[in-house]
């Protein structure tokens, strides 16, 4: 999978785009159920982003979400879960991605951070959307262009935020990076966690196209347009040939016994 936050990434923007892709939501609401979201709704729709039209998809609950959810009960949460390995590992290497960010941020034990936003459902359900829609879809290898990053500041459950966000910027440590617009926050720690935990950096790989899909965010600026795009394929030899690969080592005093 190829992403290109072209306007930014969050966890929904994303699932919205695999949606687009062709991931279907109702084992992901059984997943979701089964998890322990209490009453999970998951709605998408076709809107339209500056040009483009785009699946955008709104997660909520019935029940106001505890917002203080600690790292370790959420790790607990996962690893005593029934989803599929791959699904569940990646799940929780974006928690712990993040866990780590907001650890360094804020001065405290990983094991003791608790998260705000990111722990409410809705960004559960974000995150281990995503994984499920990435297994669904068979994805192995994720590739990403530079997200932007935007200047000012925002109001966050900590007060006011710059932005970028503490944790984004340290989650996205190695990553080439371009400017957004000001006072707008284009890649939340979410995506930036996504991205940090499951993905490379990197320009188009060779790959035979296979799917295309939009995912759009909830503010809806003409230019560039609030989207993120996901473009699935599989790998392709574009030489002609076979590949073959060498193996070389140079052994001195080995026996033939040994070798």
């Amino acid at each position: 999978a190829y992403i290109e936050p072209v306007g930014g990434i969050a966890g929904d923007m994303l699932l919205a785009a695999l949606v687009d892709l062709g991931a279907d939501l109702d084992p992901i609401r059984a997943a979701l159920s089964a998890l322990g979201v209490p009453e999970v709704q998951i709605c998408t729709a076709q809107v339209q982003r500056g040009a483009f039209t785009a699946t955008h998809l709104k997660v909520s609950v019935d029940m106001p979400s505890h917002h203080h959810r600690r790292w370790s009960d959420i790790r607990a949460l996962l690893t005593g879960s029934t989803l599929p390995e791959r699904a569940r590992t990646r799940a929780l290497a974006i928690f712990e991605h993040i866990a780590i960010a907001e650890s360094e941020t804020h001065g405290v034990p990983v094991e003791d951070v608790h998260f705000h936003e990111v722990g409410a459902w809705d960004s559960i359900a974000d995150i281990v959307g995503v994984a499920l829609a990435l297994e669904q879809l068979d994805v192995d290898t994720i590739v990403a262009s530079s997200p932007p990053l935007s200047s000012g500041s925002m109001q966050s459950a900590h007060g006011t935020m710059p932005l970028p966000a503490p944790a984004t910027l340290r989650l996205l440590k190695g990553w080439p990076v371009r400017p957004g617009p000001a006072g707008m926050e284009c890649t939340t720690p979410t995506g930036a966690g996504i991205l940090a935990a499951l993905a490379t950096p990197g320009d188009l790989p060779t790959m035979r196209v296979e799917a295309t899909g939009m995912g759009a965010g909830t503010r809806d600026t003409p230019d560039p347009p609030n989207v993120v795009r996901v473009t699935l394929g599989a790998a392709a030899d574009v030489s002609g040939r076979d590949a073959v690969t060498v193996i070389e080592a140079q052994m001195d005093d080995l026996t033939g016994e040994h070798l």
